[in-house]
């Protein structure tokens, strides 16, 4: 699991995303408000939703993120992890613990946690 969690908040801009991702060469910004998770903003979402379509990088970071983002608690087993990964086609998973963020967890953690 990665921590801490980088984070910005939804005003924030896409260039703001863009430039802090290849800062800290992270694949997977949360957008956070006042403390409560908003959404995600990954490398995929930038391509998809920002160089595919020409997309201003002065927009807010709120217009390309992923709502809402699914989410695991601190204690869910690996099988639980694999389990929503594999259902819903995601690499990576945002940690709670008492509805704080936490951490995030990544396919690529899993495959360690297996491995040990």
């Amino acid at each position: 699991m990665s921590k801490p969690v980088i984070s910005l908040k939804p005003e924030n801009t896409v260039d703001d995303t863009i430039k802090l991702m290849v800062k800290k060469n992270i694949g997977v910004v949360a957008i956070v408000k006042d403390e409560k998770l908003m959404g995600i903003v990954t490398e995929r979402d930038i391509v998809k939703r920002v160089a595919s379509v020409d997309l201003d990088k002065s927009t807010s970071v709120s217009k390309i993120m992923t709502p809402k983002p699914e989410t695991i608690e601190h204690d869910a087993t690996v099988l639980d992890v694999t389990k929503v990964m594999s259902d819903n086609n995601f690499r990576r998973l945002i940690v709670k613990k008492n509805d704080k963020i936490v951490g995030i967890i990544t396919a690529k953690d899993v495959i360690k946690l297996m491995s040990a």
